[in-house]
């Protein structure tokens, strides 16, 4: 599936890094896993890895810009199938994992309302499935650490691009920034225009 996934050659102003097969899983997971032993969490768990190890079924690279700066934690991923986000959403709504609200300038809590799906209308791409939800980066020395991220997704014939774009680590804030955005745009649309060739 690699062969599917923008390169250079689209785009020479981006690079891009293959990461080992676990490694893809994990960074192509979209949401926090559950600890509670439901039969509601079981399926949230399962269903959330969206990016699976055989390379027939999915191909996933870590994006920055050539320069290194400023340096974007985006990821562009490839599946070999359609993928149902409202049942995605659905499933993994019916064991939240996360309930995490932020607090505004003026000190009043305002809920986040996050793993709904929602439809974008990104240049050059078109309408776009988007959800916010929190996602794991990997552990520390204090712990799991996690941010605010957004997952787009556009089906292209019977294949499924997905693009994850990550806040700043420990951020809670859906919105993310405003250049982490662009950049993305500008990824989404050489990768679908890749496939639709």
């Amino acid at each position: 599936m690699t062969e599917y996934l923008v390169s250079t050659v689209e785009t020479p102003e981006i690079t891009y890094v293959l990461p080992p097969a676990a490694d893809a899983v994990a960074l192509g997971t979209v949401g926090v896993a559950s600890g509670r032993n439901t039969p509601e969490c079981a399926a949230r768990n399962a269903a959330i890895p969206i990016v699976a190890a055989d390379p027939l079924a999915a191909a996933l690279a870590r994006v920055e810009t050539a320069d290194g700066k400023p340096r974007f934690d985006v990821e562009i991923a490839v599946l070999n199938r359609a993928v149902d986000v409202d049942t995605l959403a659905s499933t993994m709504r019916a064991c939240p994992s996360v309930n995490i609200s932020v607090r505004n300038r003026d000190g009043s809590e305002q809920a986040i309302d996050w793993e709904v799906p929602v439809i974008k209308d990104i240049a050059g791409v078109g309408s776009v499935r988007e959800m916010s939800y929190i996602r794991e980066l990997g552990n520390r020395s204090s712990g799991s650490a996690t941010a605010a991220a957004v997952a787009r997704f556009v089906t292209v014939g019977n294949r499924t691009v997905v693009e994850y774009i990550n806040g700043n680590l420990f951020s809670y804030r859906p919105e993310l920034p405003t250049e982490s955005i662009a950049f993305g745009d500008r990824l989404l649309a050489a990768q679908v225009a890749k496939l639709k060739r």
